[in-house]
């Protein structure tokens, strides 16, 4: 079975298999969420489910209070989709949206493409997450 979700702010809608977190369709559909850990314990997907139901196979994610899920929050990456459903959350659509942050990292390798062109490969902290887009730098 599988069920239709709609994000209210852009009206874009795409396809949740049953059992399949809503992210993770959504980004199977080409469409970016914001998301770091994606295991329910930051908070950076979260969002508003205005219409329809959700539930957690592994009982309610760290990251969201009773409270929160109380007022329609849930956390998108480890939310399954119970009936259709109307969302709002922030898409990530181009450079602008994404928040500028400073993250510590460390430098894991460095390749010399071409005499004055490096490519730096970096590992920033295992709970975060460097959100870009292709082409950014």
């Amino acid at each position: 079975m599988s069920y239709r979700v709609r994000i209210e702010n852009t009206q874009h809608e795409f396809t949740v298999e049953d059992g399949e977190a809503v992210l993770s369709a959504a980004l199977r559909h080409g469409l970016i969420l914001p998301y770091s850990c994606r295991g329910g314990t930051c908070g950076t997907c979260m969002g508003k489910v205005v219409e329809g139901r959700v539930s957690y196979p592994d009982g309610r994610p760290p990251a969201l209070s009773e409270a929160e899920e109380a007022v329609g929050q849930a956390l998108f990456c480890q939310a399954r989709a119970d009936s259709d459903l109307a969302i709002e959350v922030r898409e990530v659509r181009s450079a602008d949206d994404i928040r500028p942050r400073k993250l510590p990292c460390r430098v894991e390798r460095m390749d010399t493409l071409a005499h004055d062109v490096r490519r730096l490969w970096l590992r920033t902290p295992g709970n975060e997450r460097l959100q870009f887009l292709p082409g950014q730098y």
